[in-house]
């Protein structure tokens, strides 16, 4: 639905208004394209493209490219249009941590016998420096653009509880843009009720 001129419904900012971003560009040249284009239009980014892998080696030769345009990213603001030029990269990880062969009693054996789930929040804890930048080598940042975005507009857009402050050094745009993340997204472990 369209209310006070923005547009309302599942997915159209992500992954819709991608598309429609091609779509409208097509639409400007008409039949009057000055290279040629492939579209290729990706529907399960949001749960984790599972068959892009097998379909880029499959048809490689098909959509082999110079340049590759991807309408997936922030708009800075209402009315600022945006051009990014670089993303970061993602990497998925599982971890399993294993330190017994066996559960074991923790008032016969706690102190010099290490449980799983403390080695792992150790091992978590090495990933980030105490000020909260990424701190595994080879990954890297570099400056990015030279906009304001205030840290207020940051809280209210992330929703980030009062009282709880942000992590990282350097200027927030780079370190939401052009520095390394990590974030852990899910654990498994014994629930507490266990």
């Amino acid at each position: 639905v369209e209310r006070d001129g923005r547009l309302y419904g599942r997915g159209a900012a992500d992954d819709k208004a991608g598309i429609m971003a091609h779509v409208a560009a097509l639409r400007a040249y008409g039949d009057r394209l000055p290279v040629g284009v492939v579209l290729f239009i990706e529907g399960e980014e949001e749960y984790g493209s599972d068959s892009l892998e097998r379909l880029l080696e499959e048809h490689r030769d098909e959509i082999a490219s110079d340049v590759i345009v991807i309408a997936d990213s922030g708009n800075w603001d209402i009315g600022v249009p945006a051009l990014t030029t670089s993303l970061r990269g993602i990497v998925n990880c599982f971890v399993e941590v294993r330190t017994l062969g066996q559960a074991v009693h923790s008032g016969m054996f706690g102190g010099p016998v290490p449980d799983a789930l403390t080695t792992l929040v150790r091992l978590l804890a090495t990933l980030h420096t105490d000020a909260g930048d990424v701190a595994v080598e080879g990954l890297v940042g570099q400056e990015g653009a030279t906009v304001d975005y205030p840290e207020d507009r940051i809280r209210a857009e992330a929703g980030v509880v009062e009282g709880v402050e942000f992590i990282g050094t350097g200027r927030l745009t780079d370190r939401l843009w052009t520095k390394p993340a990590l974030s852990v997204l899910g654990i498994d472990a014994p629930a507490t009720g266990e």
